[in-house]
């Protein structure tokens, strides 16, 4: 406001004003609630590491409960060899409102061999193949 003319003057609110900070709080906010980030990551990464094979040893079912539903997560608990050196990892899967499927899944996969993909400059950092 002028002291002169006592005439206000306001920006203008443009459609970019209001997108961009919504979806860069959105994409932060997906990439945390849904915690897939560090795994995603992880298996882009794991492409080109090399593949020796392991045992899926066990595995087991976790659920979650939210407002739309149950998420049951199949853990699956893996070793391989690298160098004569014994190692262990796990990788999960989730099923939205699937208790069965999980539970199929890791009945498949207990005890069976597996392709597990690792760093080779720090052997401990794994993906199990699926």
């Amino acid at each position: 406001m002028t002291a002169a003319s006592g005439v206000q003057y306001r920006k203008r609110t443009t459609v970019a004003d209001i997108f961009i900070p919504g979806a860069i709080i959105a994409l932060i906010g997906s990439l945390a609630s849904f915690n897939i980030w560090p795994h995603w990551f992880l298996r882009l990464r794991a492409r080109n590491w090399p593949t020796v094979s392991g045992t899926v040893e066990s595995g087991e079912v976790s659920v979650s409960r939210g407002r739309y539903g149950e998420l049951f997560t199949a853990t699956l608990s893996y070793s391989y060899r690298v160098d004569e050196q014994y190692y262990g990892g796990s990788d999960s899967k989730v099923f939205n409102n699937d208790e069965k499927g999980a539970w199929d899944y890791v009945t498949s996969q207990k005890e069976a061999p597996a392709l597990v993909t690792y760093n080779p400059k720090n052997p401990e950092t794994s993906v199990l193949r699926r």
